[in-house]
């Protein structure tokens, strides 16, 4: 659907919400930013198949924001165009941060018995 993409002809078309992460022009508030993404899609992608935790680190959004998508569904095997996780992608960043707060997601279903999430993380080889 076109109406998800940037109309800007000058950068690459990424779906729309990844520009309330990268744009010069985002909300200036966190409690915006976070009040949009908690009604947002966390299966979209990029054209590279990045997801809005791929963004978020990149941009080093704030980890209430992290845990805001982690918290929201968005998948965490997921992997973009070169076979990179979301953490993997931290983790080539050197943002250990992030990748700490992801390891502790995974840690905190394993400890609550979130066997929905802990089998599709196993079957998507995470």
């Amino acid at each position: 659907m076109k109406v998800l993409y940037a109309p800007d002809k000058d950068l690459i078309p990424n779906p729309v919400i990844f520009r309330l992460l990268s744009s010069p022009y985002r909300p200036k508030e966190l409690c915006t930013i976070h009040r949009i993404l908690e009604c947002a899609d966390m299966s979209i992608k990029t054209h590279t198949g990045q997801t809005l935790l791929f963004q978020a680190i990149y941009t080093e959004e704030p980890l209430s924001t992290i845990n805001l998508l982690l918290d929201k569904g968005v998948n965490i095997s997921a992997r973009d165009s070169v076979g990179r996780t979301a953490r993997d992608f931290a983790e080539a960043h050197s943002r250990k941060k992030y990748v700490k707060v992801i390891d502790s997601f995974v840690i905190k279903a394993i400890k609550n018995k979130d066997f929905p999430l802990i089998e599709r993380l196993l079957l998507e080889g995470y």
